[in-house]
């Protein structure tokens, strides 16, 4: 049996006949026969073959798993770190981390984790804001106004209070 690595590691076996070859070169990647011998059948299209211990040279049947879709081998993938919910998990609604009581869905619809409600909540440098906090002027003039503006940004003077004006000679 003619063998052969590929530039990105993984063996490719010649075998001409084989119905999941490529039509080229007559050569078929090593694991999808295997995977293959083993079904009795050919792979079909979008079933992808993963390697459980990452090894491209580890050929052997008990290292070999068949995945059905590119979504399903991309979860075979997943790290225990990952922030992705796996396939079939429920999605409970959960509260806005930032306390303003705002409910959603805790994995959006690709799986990720969310912890804060839409529209800025826990963006990096933004916090949620209060528009019924008052705070004085910092100019001295007394005036009393909201602490945030409407896009969340902290305020310090009355508009217009910034530029004190110069004393005239």
């Amino acid at each position: 049996m003619r063998k052969r690595k590929t530039s990105h590691g993984y063996i490719e076996v010649y075998a001409p006949n084989h119905p999941n070859r490529h039509k080229s070169t007559g050569f078929i990647y090593e694991h999808r026969l295997v995977m293959s011998n083993h079904l009795g059948r050919s792979l079909r299209k979008g079933e992808i073959v993963h390697h459980k211990d990452q090894n491209r040279k580890n050929n052997k049947l008990s290292n070999l798993v068949l995945a059905g879709s590119i979504a399903a081998h991309k979860v075979l993938h997943r790290s225990n770190h990952s922030k992705l919910c796996l396939p079939e998990t429920p999605n409970p609604i959960v509260s806005c981390a930032c306390g303003c009581g705002k409910e959603f869905l805790k994995y959006d619809s690709i799986g990720r984790e969310r912890k804060y409600a839409r529209g800025g909540h826990g963006r990096k440098g933004k916090h949620y804001f209060d528009l019924t906090v008052k705070i004085k002027c910092a100019c001295g003039c007394g005036g009393v106004f909201a602490k945030f503006d409407k896009w969340g940004r902290i305020r310090r003077f009355i508009s217009g209070h910034n530029n004190p004006r110069k004393e005239k000679k």
